[in-house]
């Protein structure tokens, strides 16, 4: 909290954020989430971001950024920024926050200490991953499989049939955790939940 009241000026994605609350800590508050879109490259509104952070650390001011989780996982544009700060010679740096990992460990009462692997849903397809059957495994993202961030996605990987990819992949898993997938019940909207 002390990073956002001191900075001359506060960003932020407001999912799971509320900015009347990041408001009464700075006032000088902007929100990024005009770069979103419906129909819009993911790749093109995180790179717009980037640039807005970037627009106000070249002014020499104290920015501050706030991303909705841990600002590490699954956030190109806090990674990005920060890297292109430091290759123009600024100071960058992230700071941890509670993520959707820290989350589910204190819900589950897992300790991943035990055996923990995690992969975003769509690397976990493209690069046909392995899993280990003797521990956790989390697949983050599953909302957005077959959407990638990485701007040779499509001339690296090209296209192919992410449901039927999916659901044989998890299948694999099912087998390997002793539990039965349904590939049917997927398509109905059903979850599995392990």
């Amino acid at each position: 909290l002390n990073c956002i009241q001191k900075a001359d000026k506060v960003l932020f994605s407001s999912y799971l954020i509320s900015e009347d609350w990041l408001e009464t800590l700075n006032p000088n508050c902007e929100s990024l989430d005009e770069f979103y879109e419906p129909g819009k490259d993911r790749l093109t509104t995180y790179e717009e971001m980037v640039e807005r952070i970037l627009f106000y650390v070249r002014q020499g001011l104290n920015v501050c950024v706030a991303f909705y989780g841990h600002p590490g996982v699954c956030a190109y544009p806090g990674h990005e920024a920060i890297r292109r700060a430091r290759q123009e010679g600024f100071r960058a740096r992230m700071l941890p926050g509670v993520s959707a990992h820290d989350l589910l460990i204190a819900d589950l009462g897992v300790d991943p200490a035990l055996g923990c692997q995690s992969y975003e849903a769509t690397d976990f397809l493209i690069r046909n991953r392995t899993p280990d059957p003797t521990c956790a495994t989390i697949l983050w993202q599953l909302g957005r499989v077959g959407i990638s961030d990485e701007p040779d996605f499509e001339s690296s990987f090209g296209a192919f049939n992410l449901s039927r990819e999916f659901n044989e992949r998890l299948t694999t898993l099912s087998v390997g955790y002793g539990f039965t997938y349904n590939a049917n019940s997927a398509d109905s909207g059903n979850a599995v939940t392990v």
